[in-house]
Parts: structure tokens; sequence; C-alpha cells
């Protein structure tokens, strides 16, 4: 089989695959027969793996629902008023079951995410990404690692004491002055003027 981007000949691998979807984040399949082209890298799934890379997705993707907090779930009956349909509408409609209102099964009744059924009332679609983004993106903060006392520049917010050993850090587009402590917990300890 040729491919259809460079023309060049698909080649039978084994091994591991890694893909990466819009509201789980990358993951990797293992063990899986896939088929590549040599010169560009376009790969191609038989039915066999694209099956498997589908249940591992699945699987990946009802472990975050089932690590949501509970308090964000309410039951069928609330979802339906919400969307402005029947109970049993709900329950029977297509692209709810296919999962485009996330939702967890337990002791045989089903409960809705809250935030998913107000986008999907909004939208349509009420699918958003459950995996969590790096945490040096999320801060935006400098990759350099340097300890306070190496560098001059930064200042130890608490002068008059010690702190537990870690990195300071300035906030991108702030002054140096203001610092972040990213130690345990990567929590904030006091901004200085």
């Amino acid at each position: 089989m040729r491919c259809l981007d460079c023309g060049e000949q698909f080649v039978t691998k084994h091994g591991e695959i890694i893909e990466k979807r819009k509201n789980i984040g990358t993951f990797k399949v293992s063990n899986v027969e896939y088929l590549e082209c040599e010169r560009c890298g376009q790969k191609l799934y038989p039915a066999k793996t694209a099956k498997q890379v589908d249940r591992r997705g699945e699987e990946i993707q009802r472990r975050l629902i089932e690590n949501l907090p509970v308090k964000d779930f309410i039951g069928a009956t609330a979802a339906a008023k919400m969307i402005g349909i029947s109970r049993q509408a709900m329950h029977k409609h297509p692209r709810i079951r296919r999962g485009f209102i996330y939702s967890v099964k337990l002791e045989g009744k089903i409960f809705y995410h809250l935030r998913s059924v107000n986008l999907y009332k909004e939208k349509g679609d009420g699918r958003f990404p459950l995996h969590i983004k790096d945490i040096e993106t999320k801060f935006k903060i400098i990759t350099n690692r340097v300890p306070s006392k190496h560098a001059p520049i930064y200042e130890k917010p608490f002068p008059d004491r010690e702190l537990p050993t870690g990195q300071w850090r300035a906030k991108q587009g702030e002054s140096v002055k203001n610092t972040i402590y990213l130690g345990k917990g990567y929590k904030k300890l006091r901004k200085r003027a």
C-alpha cells in the first residue's frame, strides 16, 4: 500500500502508539501492530489496532470522569430539566448516549456532570478537557531554576526566617521582587512590592 501524501510504501510495524485526544490529552497504547510510511511517518491502523486505541481512550476518559468531585454531578431529572427534555428522552438521546455529556453510573443510576450539561445546553457538545495541563504553562513561570541564595536579583520574601529548600522563581511579566515558592504543594507564599 502506498502513502497518499508522499507515494512511498507503508511498512508494517509492531510497537507503541502515542495518541492525542482533545478531552483526555496524550496517551500510549503498547504492543500493537500498525502501518507507517517510510518517508513521511504517516500511520494507518488496522481495525484491531483502532479498536484497542479506542478502548484505551474510553478507559482513560472513564477514569478521569470518575475522579471528578462528586458534588459536580447531578441526577438525570435535574439534567433533563436544564436541557428542556424529558428524563426518558435524555436516556435515549443518541448524542448523550455517545458521551456528549459526561456521566457516571452508580448503583444503577446515571449522574451527569453539571458543567458538561451546561456546555451541552449552550453549544450542543458538553465535552471539555479532562486532563491537567503542564504546570509550567499553567502558571507561566520562567523555566530556569536558580536557588535564591545564588541569584542576587531574587529576593527571599521572608528574610527573617529560614524556608524549606526549594526554587525561587519570578513570575513572567512581573517585577523580580514578586516571587513564588514552587516547592511542596506549589503554594504562593507572599508577594512583595
